[in-house]
């Protein structure tokens, strides 16, 4: 009696293996029952013996080649739909032991325990068990279908899912998140890159932003306008830097930015133009404590322009006659004061004249005047 081999293991083959050697087994035979039907044919032909049993043997063996073909392609085929079930079969207890799993995860907090880390493959976010159940039907149902079924429901979903996509796409543009819609295009193209709507979904999503870009520029033209009728150029300039930062490709953001620089340029000509005229004007009218002022203005305003430099040249000689200007009046006042007997007064402006313009022949005449105007002052005093 035979003894058992000890540590013996049946050996399996896998499906997918012995489908392809099935698959090659059929492809023999017929091409066995080819060769024996030539080979008869051939030996009839040499001995021009060809008849109708010759007929019938070349039939005979292509038939049994063919037939052996289908029945080893028959059983490759049914190999390759075990092997597919196993797949889904896998797939099916994987899905229900993640299911378990998660269910005693759930379960866990209530026996009064903290909740243990979530196993591998399982998201502890997800909100419940309902995905995963999905998941199960839906490895339950591929099971049961043909690859032609399968491949008809991949391209059916994937359609979906591109018709999703794209009304996501649309509702993005339309509200003006024109990089969420590009987001969304780009999930689009990798999900069906030969989808036949994608180009008049990319034209949308251009159209959308010239039309963003071309409102964006005109409300940045109009805060320009508004601040360069006030003068306020830099604030305009601000605007158009702004806008040509969110628009660097824009030409119309480039054109806003160097109109403002332009006006700008051309506005703080002509205000220096017109106050070197001021200047001018006060001078020729021998008006020159306001010339003075004017031209500090001037320089304070615009110091490195040629205006500025033009009048610091005159500036001496403007001070000078301001000065004289200021003593006459003062020295006419005082006379006023002296007329209409108010002593007191006039003896203040004549200390103040003295003083501030020493050098000046009014000064001078004041000086010699000073002790009568010190006596008037102090007989007014004793007569009040």
């Amino acid at each position: 009696m035979t003894e058992p081999i000890p540590n013996a293991r049946p050996v399996s083959i896998a499906p997918s293996s012995l489908a392809f050697v099935l698959y090659a087994l059929a492809v023999i035979s017929v091409v066995l029952g080819l060769a024996g039907g030539l080979t008869v044919l051939t030996l009839a032909t040499i001995s021009d013996s060809l008849h109708l049993v010759t007929v019938l043997w070349m039939v005979m063996s292509l038939a049994a080649g063919c037939s052996v073909a289908g029945l080893l392609w028959a059983l490759g085929s049914l190999c390759h739909r075990a092997q597919q079930q196993a797949a889904a079969e896998r797939r099916m207890v994987s899905a229900l032991e993640r299911l378990a799993g998660r269910a005693g995860d759930l379960a866990a907090p209530a026996a009064g325990g903290a909740p243990p880390d979530a196993p591998p493959g399982i998201d502890p976010d997800e909100p419940s068990l309902a995905a995963l159940v999905r998941e199960v039907r839906e490895l339950n149902v591929n099971a049961l279908l043909s690859d032609g079924q399968r491949q008809l429901k991949r391209q059916y979903l994937t359609e979906r899912q591109a018709e999703t996509l794209a009304r996501q796409v649309d509702r993005a543009a339309a509200d003006g998140d024109l990089d969420e819609a590009d987001r969304q295009f780009d999930a689009l193209v990798r999900l069906a890159p030969d989808w036949p709507q994608r180009a008049a979904l990319r034209e949308r999503i251009d159209h959308a932003r010239s039309e963003a870009e071309a409102l964006d520029v005109k409300r940045a033209g109009e805060q320009a306008e508004t601040f360069m009728a006030a003068g306020d150029f830099a604030q305009a300039e601000a605007v158009a830097a702004q806008l040509l930062a969110r628009r660097p490709a824009a030409v119309a953001a480039t054109a806003l930015l160097a109109r403002v620089r332009r006006e700008a340029e051309t506005f703080t000509s002509e205000q220096r133009l017109a106050m070197f005229k001021t200047v001018e004007k006060h001078a020729q009218s021998r008006q020159w404590r306001a010339a003075v002022a004017a031209a500090d203005e001037l320089v304070a305003a615009h110091p490195d322009s040629a205006e500025a430099d033009a009048i610091r040249a005159r500036m001496p000689t403007l001070t000078d006659n301001a000065r004289i200007e200021e003593v006459r009046e003062l020295r006419d006042r005082i006379r006023d004061l002296i007329e209409r007997r108010r002593y007191g007064e006039a003896l203040h402006l004549a200390r103040d004249v003295v003083e501030r313009f020493p050098a000046t022949a009014a000064a001078a005449e004041l000086t010699e005047q000073m002790s009568r105007l010190e006596a008037l002052a102090a007989d007014e005093e004793g007569k009040s």
